[in-house]
């Protein structure tokens, strides 16, 4: 549910492109929320309505259907509504290739961004005559086919997908803290209201989210984690020092105890074969604890002002070139 609601991650990711985005980003965050919110309420209240009392004998974790192991299809096949079967598989492949296209569209940008910002070498970020960064689309494509390898079932790569972005979620809500103390003048085509409070709110969700994907999961993703890191610091060993970015590691420190910190209480929990000493009660004040402890980090050792506002300038300059 979580991947499904995701839709208006690549709204904030594109929303550089927008020409209007203080009209454009409430529209199209709410919007695409909302639009699904819609879609999956009807698809819910049509497969309650449909249930049969043999469905549900052995209650609602043994849900059972006599012919079919997709409880649409099931629900179809029982109400001799088997016209309409086709129609689901053709829903089935035609949304994923839409969300495939979607995040193909914004992983590329994401590379694209990384590597303006010279993190990733710059020719990432080299653009077709229609404006595509071909060479990044063509790179997430290849680390795409990759993610099968370890990850060999739909419903594994959704659970890890989820924690991961659930994972890039949290930076954000920290990043737009930081920034309203940094750049407090500095003019926002789209500015969100009590935006502290509602950074932390979403940083704690978002910390909730990558700990029930579980320990099975976030061992993967801190070996992902590990991954990008070496690509990182491969990339700079090669890179002439006068086109480096500074890694600012005092100021970063909150990232790398937020990484460790949700790394342990994973494996101190009970989700995903943790070790299950932290119960699924005591989870939640733990984590709020935790965010409090790695906010008050972040913003202890956050950029100053000036080193912030000389960034954000020299990325306007590029974007503008």
């Amino acid at each position: 549910m979580v991947f499904s609601f995701n839709g208006f991650k690549q709204a904030c990711e594109m929303a550089g492109e927008a020409k209007n985005p203080r009209r454009a980003m409430p529209i199209a965050i709410i919007g695409s929320i909302g639009l699904c919110m819609v879609i999956y309420l009807f698809l819910q209240t049509s497969f309650l309505t449909s249930l049969h009392p043999g469905n549900i004998l052995d209650g609602w974790e043994h849900l059972s259907f006599s012919h079919a192991s997709s409880p649409l299809t099931g629900i179809l096949d029982q109400d001799r509504q088997h016209w309409m079967i086709p129609l689901l598989y053709v829903g089935a492949v035609i949304g994923p290739l839409a969300a495939a296209l979607i995040y193909m569209n914004g992983s590329a940008r994401l590379l694209y961004g990384m590597a303006q910002s010279r993190y990733l070498p710059k020719i990432l970020s080299v653009m077709t005559r229609q404006g595509n960064p071909w060479l990044a689309i063509l790179v997430n494509f290849v680390i795409g086919m990759l993610c099968f390898a370890p990850l060999p079932g739909w419903q594994q790569m959704m659970a890890f997908l989820t924690s991961l972005m659930a994972i890039t979620y949290s930076i954000g809500p920290i990043t737009l803290i930081a920034l309203r103390e940094q750049l407090p003048e500095q003019s926002r085509p789209f500015k969100l209201p009590f935006g502290k409070l509602w950074a932390f709110v979403a940083f704690y969700i978002c910390t909730l989210f990558t700990l029930w994907t579980g320990w099975s999961i976030l061992s993967k993703l801190g070996i992902a984690l590990v991954i990008g890191l070496l690509v990182l610091f491969v990339y700079r060993k090669f890179t002439p020092k006068a086109e480096r970015y500074p890694l600012a590691l005092r100021e970063s420190a909150w990232i790398w105890v937020y990484f460790a910190g949700i790394t342990l209480i994973s494996w101190l929990g009970p989700f995903g074969k943790g070790m299950g000493v932290i119960n699924f009660a005591d989870s939640f004040w733990i984590i709020a604890l935790f965010c409090l402890l790695v906010t008050a980090i972040a913003i202890r050792f956050k950029l100053s002002s000036a080193q912030t506002r000389q960034y954000v300038e020299e990325l306007s300059l590029v974007q503008q070139a």
